[in-house]
């Protein structure tokens, strides 16, 4: 009788925090929604993507990816989706302003590289330019890389090696015109405020949550700050604009995405209070 009594008194205690959690997040959602505070920033396929193992299937939801980029400290980096998280204005100083001590490094043994006594990571605001002068800059890094590949290539007498790196570079050069997103992450702080009267048009920059952490770089011996993720990577579709885009999900259409193609939908995304991202609206058409 007391195990039953016992059983019934944990399963409505763990019933009555289930739904204390719900509540807290539906509060939480309309207080970040009901603000006069929203910016909204219309984005693209190439900012907002959608891949296989984000179909819920068994329910219908859908989210997308928010995809971001940095321009590298490294100018022959290849790609700055994965590996371009240290951002060439992530320096020393910029670690300072948010709260690191980046003067308690000590050599690696063994290794010309360091490591932080405290290599603790924190959660501040990242400011997101959309299609600014850092995607300029990355286009034009992608066009002079085809330059210097082109003229080593025709110096060669016609090398079949160096041929195939133009043309993978003319494809670099093709996606960051077409397909790669034009979202860069341009600087970072701890008051959202400030960044958000500092980057005041919604339709050009997000203020957006994100973990960042210090990273020393054996390239050039110094110190640099790593965006690590933003706190909220995805970004649900609501149910209103879900079937529009069935016609996106299936296996052929989504490999689609692999390739450097126009996008095909365009969304307004908007960030409340809490600087948590929401879908405004849904518009499926191919794009420039």
């Amino acid at each position: 009788m007391k195990t039953a009594l016992y059983t019934k008194r944990l399963f409505l205690l763990a019933f009555f925090v289930i739904i204390a959690a719900n509540i807290a997040i539906l509060t939480n959602v309309v207080l970040n929604r009901s603000s006069e505070q929203k910016r909204e920033i219309t984005l693209t396929e190439r900012e907002l993507s959608m891949w296989p193992y984000r179909l819920h299937r068994e329910n219908s939801s859908l989210s997308l990816l928010l995809n971001w980029r940095a321009l590298d400290i490294d100018e022959k980096r290849r790609d700055s989706y994965y590996y371009g998280r240290q951002p060439v204005w992530f320096d020393e100083n910029k670690l300072g302003e948010l709260g690191f001590d980046v003067t308690e490094a000590y050599p690696r043994p063994g290794t010309d590289s360091v490591f932080f006594k405290r290599p603790l990571t924190k959660e501040v605001y990242i400011v997101l330019e959309y299609n600014g002068e850092a995607y300029k800059k990355s286009l034009e890094r992608a066009q002079q890389n085809l330059k210097e590949q082109e003229e080593l290539w025709h110096a060669s007498g016609n090398d079949i090696r160096l041929r195939k790196s133009v043309e993978e570079a003319r494809e670099r050069v093709k996606c960051e015109q077409r397909a790669k997103s034009r979202l860069f992450a341009i600087d970072a702080g701890t008051d959202a405020e400030m960044l958000k009267d500092t980057y005041a048009d919604p339709s050009r920059f997000i203020i957006a949550k994100g973990i960042v952490r210090p990273q020393y770089n054996d390239k050039n011996k110094k110190v640099y700050g790593r965006i690590v993720t933003l706190s909220i990577r995805e970004i649900q579709v609501p149910l209103e604009f879900r079937h529009l885009f069935d016609a996106f999900t299936s296996k052929k259409s989504l490999l689609r995405q692999k390739k450097c193609t126009a996008p095909r939908y365009r969304a307004v995304v908007a960030y409340g209070s809490h600087d948590e991202p929401w879908i405004v609206d849904v518009k499926i058409e191919a794009l420039d």
